[in-house]
């Protein structure tokens, strides 16, 4: 509602906009690279605080269908259509596997070449085990090479999208202060 300053001699804005919608003041796009950069609002101001509010009161509000959203997607696994299918597995993934998971998996695949056994330090004693064993490594090895490429396209969109924002800021952003107390 105040009024904005006017733009600097020789130069105008692209738009003035009003967004509630979003946290950020002013984006411009950057000369060198052509992304979108962004002045957000300080994280201990009130308007931020109020949307973090909002973040975490719908997080609380989602807790109380997740059993619903599980049971869904474990029912999607069996879909005729393989598009629900893949969404159902994602969805899975995204609520299950931990980021200790992914850091633990990139380390055991550290200095080993495509045919190396995933997990090579375990030794099973006796046959039955060991026969069980070596079927669980070969199916396991079947999926590597598509695991390898899920592993570098997610290491790309990473890298691409952490141009975009300050990890430190996203701890903040993330972090319901509550919780923080409270422990």
């Amino acid at each position: 509602d105040s009024k904005y300053p006017t733009p600097p001699p020789g130069t105008k804005w692209k738009e003035v906009r009003h967004d509630n919608k979003v946290t950020w003041l002013v984006s411009w796009t950057e000369n060198i690279q052509g992304s979108i950069k962004y002045i957000m609002l300080n994280p201990s101001s009130r308007i931020k605080g109020e949307k973090d509010w909002q973040k975490y009161e719908t997080a609380r509000r989602l807790k109380k269908c997740v059993d619903r959203l599980r049971a869904q997607y474990r029912e999607d696994w069996k879909s005729k259509e393989m598009r629900i299918r893949q969404r159902a597995v994602a969805l899975y993934f995204i609520d299950k596997v931990n980021i200790n998971v992914f850091k633990n998996l990139q380390l055991f695949m550290e200095n080993k070449e495509p045919d190396d056994d995933l997990f090579d330090r375990l030794n099973v004693s006796h046959d039955n085990r060991r026969v069980s064993k070596i079927l669980s490594y070969n199916r396991a090895n079947r999926a590597r090479i598509e695991e390898q490429l899920m592993k570098l396209e997610v290491q790309a969109t990473d890298r691409e999208e952490n141009k975009q924002i300050a990890l430190g800021t996203s701890k903040l952003n993330y972090l319901d202060p509550r919780i923080s107390v409270a422990w």
